[in-house]
């Protein structure tokens, strides 16, 4: 996990990327179900685990792609609650790769997941951490009777990552927004972490900004969001191409003396 620690006073603001054995970015908002693990197994097949802000049941289209092919599937996805009770989370997974090369990204349409209908998240793949135990757990929670979802090659191209870096995550551009600790927060000396998931689009604007992890105070809660929708960011970067996408912003309030 990237931190970008900056110290204001009384207050903390941690700003990161999601951690995990890859980071996911989300297209449409902050609604739409992001893999929360995909890894490879042993190069040729993957686990993959979805997670949601809610509930979801939908088709999937998937794309991989490697540094020259693309490769394409459709199958079904189901989150349900998890004993943390704020996300969502699929059963494991099982997918093949077909191409001689390792799958390097992807990309996922969501049927439905949105009120305005499908939306998308991208993946980059990077290669598995050893003794992971979101990736153990998602190994073993595959279900051998459960055949492994097959891929079919659907475009060739040469080109679409033919520069530098192909791939980069969402980031500040330069430092976060100020953080201001409310005054009401203050008073009943309230403290706590807030998470807010800002979708941006290509060009790296705000276009929405939710909290996901509440810190229980709602002026925390609210000072966060703020903060986080005044930040300048950079975009992510999928394929040579700058897209829309989303930036974890975390902020850390100690409550200090006055």
């Amino acid at each position: 996990m990237r931190f970008l620690p900056v110290a204001l006073g009384s207050v903390a603001i941690v700003a990161s990327s999601v951690c995990s054995v890859r980071v996911a970015v989300a297209a449409a908002g902050t609604q739409c179900p992001r893999a929360g693990v995909l890894a490879s197994l042993d190069g040729k097949t993957y686990a993959a685990v979805f997670t949601s802000a809610r509930a979801y049941s939908g088709t999937v289209d998937a794309t991989f792609y490697t540094a020259k092919q693309s490769y394409g599937a459709s199958f079904s996805v189901t989150t349900g609650a998890t004993a943390h009770g704020d996300t969502f989370t699929s059963p494991p997974l099982a997918l093949v790769d077909p191409a001689p090369d390792p799958f390097e990204a992807a990309e996922f349409s969501f049927d439905g997941a949105t009120p305005s209908g499908s939306c998308i998240d991208r993946e980059r793949i990077d290669p598995p951490q050893k003794n992971d135990a979101r990736v153990n757990a998602a190994v073993a929670g595959l279900d051998p009777a459960q055949p492994a979802i097959a891929f079919i090659r659907v475009i060739v191209d040469n080109s679409t990552t033919a520069c530098l870096r192909p791939y980069e995550y969402a980031r500040i551009d330069g430092q976060p927004a100020p953080l201001a600790y409310p005054a009401i927060a203050r008073m009943t000396n309230a403290s706590g972490v807030v998470s807010v998931r800002v979708a941006l689009d290509a060009s790296g604007n705000v276009t929405d900004a939710t909290v996901y992890r509440s810190s229980g105070s709602p002026a925390l809660d609210a000072a966060a969001v703020t903060s986080a929708s005044h930040t300048r960011y950079l975009p992510e970067v999928f394929r040579c191409r700058p897209v829309p996408g989303a930036y974890d912003f975390r902020a850390n309030f100690s409550a200090g003396p006055g």
